[in-house]
């Protein structure tokens, strides 16, 4: 059902890259490491060359991003909450509230889930599986996708990349948790799940609180 629902999407999206993309101006440069083909020189980014290079050695579609999630651990934070043009930055101590309480969130989930469907735990967890195979796949075509558009042709790294590109993937963390049977609601059933769920709940009403006024502040009152 997934894969049916994306279909429409992802072909929209390689019709627009085929009939609408343009390769974006870059200063005259010399090409990556990477790069093995016969230009000396590029003055715009190149999908087509950037393909070659991947192509050229495979291995790339996966080692890229893979170093590149590795090198920017700055990625969670700005998808935590780094707002406007990157220059909007939320408390560190709220950064790190949040990065615990998606931490605890899985323990809090898993237990709850688990001990109200026990005799659904395998389906949950090839659900589970199916569900982390599509956000790798997902978070790796976010990675190749800004290798091929934005960065320079031949570069040993990806560029372009923002926190924010993998917010749309978050929601998919809910159909990680167990199935519950039908006839109960999912709720904490021991205290340890109970008082796990309490820090990103937590976290959500102190983002309440102190979003709104730095964000008027930042913005309308500078």
């Amino acid at each position: 059902l997934i894969v049916a629902c994306a279909a429409p999407v992802l072909v929209w999206t390689l019709a627009g890259q085929l009939v609408a993309s343009a390769p974006l101006a870059r200063n005259p440069y010399v090409p990556g490491p990477l790069y093995h083909g016969p230009a000396d020189s590029f003055a715009s980014t190149d999908p087509h060359a950037q393909l070659g290079v991947l192509l050229h050695a495979p291995s790339l579609m996966l080692s890229l991003p893979w170093r590149a999630l590795v090198d920017h651990e700055w990625y969670v934070e700005e998808t935590i909450g780094i707002l406007g043009w990157l220059n909007l930055r939320l408390p560190g101590w709220l950064l790190t509230w949040w990065q615990w309480a998606a931490i605890a969130s899985v323990p809090a989930g898993l237990l709850a889930g688990i001990a109200q469907a026990r005799s659904r735990l395998r389906e949950g967890l090839l659900q589970a599986g199916f569900v982390l195979v599509l956000f790798a796949v997902a978070v790796e075509a976010i990675e190749l996708s800004q290798y091929l558009v934005w960065t320079r042709v031949g570069e040993d790294g990806v560029r372009g990349v923002q926190g924010r590109y993998f917010e749309p993937l978050l929601p998919m963390a809910a159909l990680l948790l167990p199935l519950a049977d039908r006839d109960r609601q999912i709720r904490a059933t021991t205290l340890a799940s109970a008082l796990l769920a309490w820090i990103p709940a937590g976290a959500a009403v102190a983002t309440l609180l102190f979003l709104p006024p730095m964000v008027v502040s930042f913005f309308y009152l500078h």
